[in-house]
């Protein structure tokens, strides 16, 4: 009977309290929303976390005394056009030197145990360079994509028929330089977060990028999530509250959420929702009336972002500090027969150091290769880069890693993506119409924030902060506190 009616009480639906405003989420927008509403005198208010740490897709874990970052790393343009940025060096969270991320040039390995020659891995840089900057984006190229062409495979045709016709082609190895090219795509995939196939390349070339460089926070990205919580204040912090439903009517929202098995609701005026792309679009939590059409479809046309990041941890290292970065080589026709056979190493490109961490490296699988992988087991995932660094560098001897450490961020419910990027069908204005407050401006209940809901800057942890605050500034507006 007591066990009978202590269950019964576990499920109890209960009404909370009434706040001015309740933000749902607890990552870096959220809590830059709740320490904006704090430094402009609104408290009436609270903040629902799902999981039992803060932070999201910024996660830093402690593994073996190392500070290792399982989801978001740097900060994107260090320099002071970059609210992340100025905010952590407030907070002296950037060391007495700030820094940076050098970007990777990489010794290619071929699938056939060989290196590429200095003079064709030179020859790759230079080119995948034109790729990233635009710069080999020719009249050419462009007529090709609009008569339904893949613009990087028309770069690459380019590009080796160029060399092919040039007077020094004979000190070049084409098909090794082809090979390294097609394998670079990876990268790009890497860097937007999805396949190019379902990517608009188009509009990620005309979102800005702040100058600075890739910025490393020694303490990891932890250090700017403790800050911001310390900013707002633990007691308006509400760790394992799941919501489940948000029901919104002309003068009130009411978010119900489950708290360890008991169920609760909250009423409030206003809500800023953070949930993740990924949450929206698989529809986990129930929006009634919904957010409109235009929303829904807006949604649904982002990519919520498929890469998968792993750590690997080694016993002993095979690499000199500093030259730890290595790109596998594949040819086209074994990429595509990887993806035939879903076999995730075609899709591996990149496997390189991380600052701080002397013992690990650190691997990359965009697109369908990081749900393939994200759905492995660590036994598997470890032989298959072993075998893959052995079979690349020829070196039979080089030691399998002792563990990997890493988070299922495809699969993980409570994410469903990494970071985002316009679909096929996305366009500029569709992000200025996701943070436009529901049902109206004049009369703002639901916001939605997050690093999918920027204009400007979508995909990183300022952009995910500045939503933030915006969303947090249009309620203060309509509330009269901003001054």
């Amino acid at each position: 009977l007591l066990q009978e009616f202590s269950t019964k009480m576990d499920n109890v639906e209960v009404a909370c309290c009434m706040f001015e405003v309740v933000i749902i989420g607890g990552g870096i927008s959220g809590l830059s929303a709740a320490s904006r509403l704090m430094s402009h005198g609104m408290e009436n208010f609270t903040l629902l976390e799902a999981r039992d740490r803060l932070g999201g897709r910024m996660y830093t874990r402690s593994v073996d005394g190392l500070n290792l970052d399982l989801g978001a790393q740097w900060i994107h343009g260090g320099s002071a056009g970059n609210t992340l940025f100025n905010y952590a060096a407030k907070k002296k969270l950037l060391g007495d030197n700030v820094l940076r991320q050098e970007d990777p040039q990489p010794t290619y390995l071929l699938s056939d145990s060989r290196s590429m020659s200095t003079a064709d891995l030179e020859k790759v840089w230079e080119l995948y360079e034109g790729f990233e900057d635009g710069s080999a984006f020719s009249p050419k190229v462009l007529q090709g994509v609009l008569q339904g062409g893949n613009f990087y495979d028309l770069m690459v045709e380019e590009a080796i028929e160029n060399i092919n016709n040039s007077e020094d082609s004979f000190l070049h190895n084409v098909e090794d330089i082809k090979n390294a090219l097609d394998s670079s795509r990876i990268f790009l995939e890497i860097l937007n977060g999805e396949e190019l196939k379902k990517t608009n390349f188009e509009l990620i070339d005309e979102l800005p990028e702040i100058p600075g460089g890739d910025v490393i926070l020694p303490m990891g990205t932890r250090s700017i999530i403790d800050e911001l919580a310390y900013d707002v204040g633990l007691n308006k912090l509400e760790l394992g509250a799941k919501v489940e439903k948000i029901e919104l009517d002309d003068d009130y929202v009411t978010v119900s959420y489950d708290d360890g098995g008991m169920k609760k609701k909250v009423t409030t005026k206003h809500v800023i929702s953070t949930l993740p792309l990924g949450v929206l679009q698989k529809k986990s939590v129930e929006i009634i009336p919904g957010l409109g059409d235009e929303k829904e479809t807006i949604i649904q046309n982002l990519n919520a972002g498929r890469v998968s990041k792993i750590f690997l941890i080694f016993n002993e290292t095979f690499w000199i500090k500093g030259e730890g970065t290595v790109a596998f080589a594949h040819s086209a026709e074994e990429m595509e027969e990887g993806r035939k056979n879903k076999d995730w190493r075609t899709s591996v490109l990149l496997i390189h150091e991380i600052h701080g961490v002397d013992n690990a490296l650190v691997m990359w699988a965009p697109g369908d290769a990081a749900e393939i992988v994200d759905n492995l087991d660590d036994d598997e995932i470890l032989k298959g880069i072993a075998g893959m660094l052995r079979q690349f560098s020829g070196d039979p001897e080089i030691p399998v890693p002792y563990k990997i450490v890493r988070n299922t961020w495809t699969k993980d419910p409570l994410a469903l993506g990494t970071y985002t990027s316009p679909g096929l069908n996305t366009q500029f204005q569709d992000y200025i119409e996701l943070s436009k407050p529901i049902p109206t401006a004049e009369n703002p209940r639901l916001l939605l924030a997050g690093e999918h809901a920027h204009h400007l800057h979508s995909a990183t942890m300022h952009g995910a902060r500045l939503s933030g605050i915006e969303q947090a500034d249009k309620i203060l507006d309509f509330l009269g506190n901003l001054n």
